[in-house]
Order: structure tokens, then C-alpha cells, then sequence
């Protein structure tokens, strides 16, 4: 059954192979509806295709990042009627037609499927001309990827209101209009492709995803080999040795690995070939993706990334790969086979992933302590935060320090007066690191024709000394040398028994300097303040500066959303108890410097080659005792000093 015109539709013609240029609209509509050669299935946004928002949608309200506008009847798709261009960006990027197209298929409820060809044919009608002229909206480079989701959304959707469509069909010539429209995007997009990383990534995977399911077009094949050739070749430079994509962002590197393996599964349902080297680099990420989710199942949101939950994405490839591994983490200890490693260590990126265990011990999977430690680069790109030696840490089901991720990408100009909150979220002030005299661990300014902040001059000196693994005892040894200043910060984290975290601060510089130990915690945010700084737990003025915190477990209370300019309270608390104290030094204390060369565990490099570290870790665990480990922080302080390498406050607060 087929839908009668809805609204006149501006004249275009999709270039198609023979047989098909020579039917009529409506027989192609039903070539396409009947069709059983290509397989194919939508890609939705689960946030953005919930019910709720889609049925606001029938009355024109929107909602992106948390912010709802009514739309007037036949909208100017140009006009923002939000402060944030991305909610602009959002709105262009169409992933409500997705939802539109699962509400009609459940319901048959014909006012989904008049929506849908309402914006549709507006978009066409008002801003593709533009586009296709070159003179897209979007000048900037952050959001070239905007053509690639719509076509993807658009494919989505298309799987929904024409494919398996079990109601009333399109009209033949909206239908007609739908198809040169992308057909036209793709092929603009094909000449316009981003030059690297995730953009690009987006843009190769609209492309043949484009190809593959309509490959009645004339230029399909062409789109096909182009986007194959690109996507092995940015899936191969993009995900560094270790697995982790090359922006080290959380977010980014699980949305990159959603198209990925998205194009994994296209291209297997259709037969397609794919090299090899492709499908061992996508288990490299997907070893990240099991490691770096939260035992409650969602990711930190380390750089610029928003707490979120990629557990489908981790079935995706378990699915693909028959992996009893990622099927576990992905049920979440329900099914599948635990992983055997308990420290993880990404060599390239520099990310350490800790926990207790995953639930194959009599615990439950959501109660496992949980904690990740960043000592590698900022990443490529522009997403990367000044975090050097930031932490984040969970357990019982609750983030107690968190890592308040990106929250915005808007700027606003350098003369309106208003605080630069992208600027704030990517500074060194707020992450759970130490700042000295309150600077970013590197330049960090307006630069440019846009005036954006940008990280300029040499980044931070990082090197991880030590990651090991010992029947008792896990030990992981970080240090950050900024060229922004002299003092020199080393943190050593110490999982004793994998039931509590000993971390240890230690600044070294010729000269005097001012350091705050800035910690974030889960149970004091809130998600609209109006009071964001970073609560700074210790400010010390001292040529050299060492203390400890002690981070036990016990639950506490449900953490509010990470959404929104972040409360930092003035001192970090939780219903555990701690220790922590900062005192002065005349000489600084030492950590060896000339070492042998000794291999870590296994289990931390999974398999790879070892850099030497230091003897910190070999000597604590010979010097320490049954008792030492017993006696919980006083006990590994006891160690260390029999040790006499570092010395340590064990007051509590």
C-alpha cells in the first residue's frame, strides 16, 4: 500500500544502472520495498530514537544535549535557535528519522511516516541546494562529519519506511526525490571527504554503506572500492599498536569502533572481502572497549567524551568474532568466559585499567573495584585534555572519582565575558592530577582565525615506569614532565589485595612552586551548577612535595548526572575512610633512576615486549609482609620505609 503525495517535490533523478533507469518511480519503490540481494540493517542512536522524543518530535520539539526548542511550522533549517552551534549540528544530522521509522513500523501510525517525508523534503528543498554549491552552514572543521551521520540516518531510516516496511509505503515520487538526493550527498561527500581520523572514519562508512545498499546506482561499485580502500586504510593508521584509536578519547574511540564494526557487518552480510590485518586491529580495540568500561557498565569519560554505556557494541563484536571474552563483559558476567587479566596495560596510549576481578569469584560483576590511570600522550587531533596521571576510580556499582569529560565544544568569543567552559573542561584543574601553581600541564590558548583554544608549544614528557602484577600486590609507577614549568610529578598507584588503592604523590623541582592534588568526586556533582571550579584537596608551597591518599572501598551514594558545568567540592569525601597529607621536604626523597632491565607480568603487557622499570616494585614486594598488607595503609607505608626510598604521612584525615 502506498502512500498518497503528501507535498510537491522539487525535480530530481537518481542516475541508475539498466534495468532499473528505465522503470517507472513507483516501480522502482516497490523493486526496492520486495527486494531480498542485499542485506542490510539501521544504525540507530538509542538516546535520540527514544519514544518519548520521538512523538515530540511530531509536534516539531526537539531535544539535544539536554536542551529543548519548539520549532514554528516550516522552520528555517538555517536559523539556531539554541546559543550552541552543536545543537544546530545535531538537528541537521537527522537522528530522529531513525526513530520516526522504528515508531511507524511498531504502530502503523501514519503521522510518523507524514513526518518524516515532512522535514525530509524541507531539508531538500532549503539546504541542499546550498551544500551541493559548496556553501554548506558548517564551515567548521569540528563538524564536516554532520553529512556523513544524515546519510547514515537517512539509510537508517530508509530500512524502516521503505525495506521492511509493513504499512503504507512513501509516495513513488517523494521516494524518487529521497533517492537522488543521496545519491547527490554521496557523491559531494566522495570529493570532500576529512582528511583523518574519526571525520573521516564517519564519512568512508556513509559512503559504503551507500554503496552496498543501493547498488542499483551507477556509481555504487565506485563508491564501494573508495570507501573499502579508505576504511582499511584509516582503520589500520587510526587505531594505534595497542588498540586504542589514535585521539585517546573514551568516547571517540567507541564511536569510531561502532562504525568499524558496523562496515564489519555490512561487509559480511554481503560477502565483501575484508584484509585480515582489518579484523585483528578491530579485536585490538574491542580488548580496549572490555577493559575500559566501568564494572557498572558504562566508560569514563576521559578526554573529550560523555559518560555512556557501549556494552551492544562489545556484543556486536562478539557476535562477529564468536568471543566468549567480550560476550561476558558484554551480559556483564552473565554469559561467556571471564577475562583472565585483571591489569591491563595499553602501552601506546598509556592507559592502565585495574580491578578487583569480574564477578567469577562469588562477587557480584557490578561490586568489582575498578580504577583507570592515564600516563601517555594527549592524542592526536584536537580532543585530547591536559590529564596527565588522572585516575578514575569505582566500585559497588558507583564512580567515587570521576573524570567530568568534555561537556561542551562551544566557545564563546574572547570579548563576550563569558567563562570558556571547553576551555576549563580540557584543563589540567579538572582532572584528578596535580596542578603546580595552577597551570595547564601545557600551552593552552586562543589561537587562529576562530580564536578557539588550542594546545600550543611542546606537550607534557610522559613516561609509565613501572606496571606490574604480583599475587598480592599491583603496582603502576607514572610520571609527567610539563615544559610549562620545572617541578617534576610522579604518582604511584598501589592496589593491595584488590581491595583498596594506596596513592602516592611526589613533586621534585629546583625551585619553589605551588601544587594542589585536585580529586573529583562522583557523590558531590551536580548537573547545573553554578559553581564548577575543582575543588583542590591539599596547596602546598614547596621545592618538593609528597603525600599519599588513601582511596578504601565501601558504597556510597548514587552519583548525580555527568552532565553540566561539574560542582568540585573543596575537599573530596566519601563514606570510606582515607589519609592524606602533604609535608615539606628540604631534599627531595628518591626513586631509583638506574635500574636493570626486568620483564613485568604478563598479564599487564598482555603479550607484548616490556620496557625496563624501576626496582620500586621488585623491592617493595620482597621487603612486605602478610602483616604489612594486613595492616592496609599503615602497613604498605611500614614497607616503604623499611625500603627507605620514599617516605610518606600516614596521618588521617
Amino acid at each position: 500500500m502506498i502512500a498518497a503525495p503528501l507535498a510537491a517535490s522539487p525535480p530530481a533523478k537518481a542516475r541508475f544502472n539498466a534495468p532499473y533507469d528505465r522503470w517507472s518511480p513507483l516501480q522502482r519503490l516497490r523493486h526496492f520495498h520486495e527486494r531480498n540481494h542485499v542485506a542490510f540493517f539501521p544504525v540507530p542512536d538509542q538516546e535520540q530514537v527514544q519514544r518519548a522524543r520521538i512523538d515530540a518530535v511530531l509536534d516539531n520539539r526537539f531535544t539535544f544535549n539536554n536542551e529543548t526548542h519548539d520549532l514554528p511550522p516550516g522552520f528555517d533549517w538555517h536559523v539556531n535557535p539554541s546559543d550552541d552551534l552543536e545543537w544546530q549540528i545535531m538537528l541537521h544530522k537527522f537522528y530522529f528519522a531513525t526513530g520516526l521509522g522504528m515508531a511507524h513500523q511498531e504502530t502503523g501510525d501514519e503521522a510518523y511516516l507524514a513526518k518524516w517525508i515532512e522535514l525530509t523534503e524541507s531539508w531538500i528543498e532549503t539546504v541542499q541546494p546550498d551544500l551541493l554549491a559548496g556553501r554548506s552552514m558548517f564551515n567548521d572543521p569540528l563538524f564536516v562529519a554532520v553529512e556523513g551521520r544524515r546519510i547514515q540516518n537517512w539509510i537508517s531510516a530508509y530500512y524502516h519506511f521503505v525495506a521492511t516496511n509493513r504499512h503504507r509505503l512513501p509516495p513513488a515520487a517523494f521516494h524518487e526525490t529521497l533517492l537522488a538526493s543521496i545519491e547527490a550527498q554521496v557523491a559531494f561527500l566522495c570529493g570532500h571527504l576529512a582528511p583523518s581520523r574519526n571525520h573521516r572514519t564517519l564519512e568512508l562508512w556513509a559512503v559504503f554503506m551507500a554503496a552496498v545498499v543501493f547498488p542499483e546506482f551507477q556509481a555504487a561499485k565506485r563508491w564501494q572500492r573508495l570507501a573499502l580502500e579508505g576504511l582499511h586504510q584509516n582503520i589500520l593508521e587510526d587505531l594505534l599498536p595497542d588498540g586504542v584509536q589514535c585521539e585517546l578519547s573514551t568516547h571517540y574511540h567507541h564511536i569510531v569502533l561502532r562504525n568499524y564494526l558496523s562496515f564489519r557487518r555490512l561487509a559480511q552480510q554481503n560477502n565483501i572481502r575484508v584484509m585480515p590485518a582489518v579484523d585483528e586491529a578491530l579485536r585490538e580495540a574491542l580488548e580496549f572497549a572490555i577493559h575500559v568500561h566501568k564494572p557498572d557498565g558504562t566508560i569514563p569519560a576521559l578526554s573529550d567524551a560523555d559518560v555512556d554505556s557501549h556494552l551492544d557494541l562489545i556484543a556486536l563484536g562478539a557476535e562477529l568474532y564468536d568471543d566468549d571474552e567480550l560476550a561476558y563483559v558484554a551480559s556483564r558476567g552473565k554469559k561467556g568466559r571471564a577475562p583472565a587479566t585483571h591489569l591491563a596495560r595499553f602501552a601506546d596510549s598509556g592507559y592502565v585499567t585495574m580491578r578487583s576481578g569480574w564477578g567469577e569469584r562469588g562477587e557480584a560483576y557490578q561490586d568489582e573495584r575498578y580504577l583507570v590511570f592515564d600516563c601517555g600522550p594527549i592524542g592526536a587531533g584536537n580532543h585530547g585534555h591536559l590529564d596527565l596521571l588522572n585516575i578514575e576510580v569505582a566500585a559497588f556499582g558507583r564512580s567515587l572519582i570521576v573524570d567530568p569529560g568534555r561537556y561542551t565544544y562551544r566557545e564563546p568569543r574572547e570579548d563576550s565575558g563569558e567563562i570558556n567552559w571547553r576551555a576549563r573542561f580540557r584543563g589540567t584543574a579538572y582532572h584528578n592530577t596535580v596542578t603546580v601553581d595552577g597551570k595547564n600541564q601545557a600551552r593552552y590558548v586562543r589561537a587562529g582565525k576562530a580564536r578557539r583554544c588550542k594546545i600550543k608549544g611542546p606537550h607534557p614528557d610522559h613516561e609509565l615506569r613501572c606496571c606490574a602484577s604480583h599475587a598480592r600486590l599491583d603496582v603502576v609507577h607514572g610520571i609527567a614532565r610539563s615544559h610549562e614549568y620545572d617541578a617534576v610529578h610522579e604518582r604511584i598507584i598501589m592496589f593491595v589485595d584488590r581491595t583498596y588503592w594506596l596513592v602516592v604523590d611526589r613533586l621534585t623541582s629546583p625551585s619553589e612552586h605551588h601544587y594542589d592534588l585536585r580529586s573529583i568526586s562522583a557523590s558531590r556533582l551536580s548537573s547545573r551548577s553554578a559553581s564548577p571550579a575543582a575543588g583542590s584537596i591539599t596547596g602546598y608551597r614547596a621545592p618538593t612535595c609528597s603525600w599519599s591518599m588513601s582511596v578504601p572501598i565501601a558504597p556510597v551514594s548514587s552519583p548525580a548526572s555527568f552532565r553540566g558545568p561539574m560542582a568540585r567540592s573543596a575537599q573530596h569525601r566519601s563514606s570510606a575512610s582515607r589519609s592524606r597529607r602533604a609535608r615539606r621536604y628540604s631534599q627531595p626523597s628518591s626513586i631509583p633512576t638506574q635500574v636493570p632491565a626486568i620483564r613485568q607480568s604478563s598479564a599487564c603487557d598482555r603479550g607484548r615486549p616490556s620496557a625496563p622499570i624501576g626496582d620500586l616494585y621488585p623491592a617493595l614486594t620482597s621487603s612486605m609482609s602478610r602483616s604489612d598488607i594486613g595492616g592496609g595503609h599503615t602497613g604498605i607505608c611500614s614497607a616503604f620505609r623499611r625500603m627507605g626510598t620514599i617516605s610518606l604521612s600516614t596521618a588521617r584525615a
